[in-house]
Parts: C-alpha cells; structure tokens; sequence
C-alpha cells in the first residue's frame, strides 16, 4: 500500500485505502491524516460516501463490543460532507485531534 502511495500519481482510492487499513488498525495518527489526503484527490461525490459507508460498517461492529468510536465517526462525518460547507470545518476537527482521542 505504502508503495503506491509513493507513486506517481496515488488516486482516491489508494488513500481511501490506507484510511480503512488504519482505521482496522486502530492506527489513530495515521487515521486522523489520511482524511485530508483522500479528500484532496476526490474526482466524484460519491467516492467520500462509498467510504464513509465502508467506515459506518467497521464502526457498527466495534460499537457493538463497547469500543470507543467517535474517532471513527468524526472522520465518517468529514468523508460523508464533502462538497458540503461542513466538510472543511470538519476535517479541521480530525486534523487537530480533537474528535479523535
């Protein structure tokens, strides 16, 4: 993974990637960056929301064994308001932590 994000030209995907690969990873620093990253290289709306499904799944099941999830939902939130005024002022909330600890 780490490879293609080292390309030439990693697209949404590759960062979507490293987003759910940290996430399962419980990798909270790797996390709360990759947000930013994915968003830059959006092409289609749906990209963010397709992911931030993804990311509502894995949450599902860590908050059904009492895990904390709000790190998760906090990144869900900024994925899911792209190309929505809320967007940018989420993903500053990821970006410095805030809602991810």
């Amino acid at each position: 993974m780490t490879a293609r994000l080292r390309g030439k030209n990693p697209d949404y995907w590759d960062h979507a990637t490293l987003l759910e690969l940290s996430i399962l990873g419980s990798q909270h620093d790797t996390a709360q960056r990759a947000p930013a990253d994915a968003l830059a290289t959006v092409r289609e709306a749906w990209e963010p929301e397709t992911t931030g499904d993804s990311l509502a799944i894995i949450e599902e099941g860590r908050a059904s064994r009492g895990e904390d999830v709000q790190w998760i939902e906090a990144i869900k939130a900024a994925l899911r308001a792209e190309g929505r005024p809320a967007a940018k002022a989420n993903l500053a909330v990821i970006e410095d932590g805030r809602a991810c600890r």
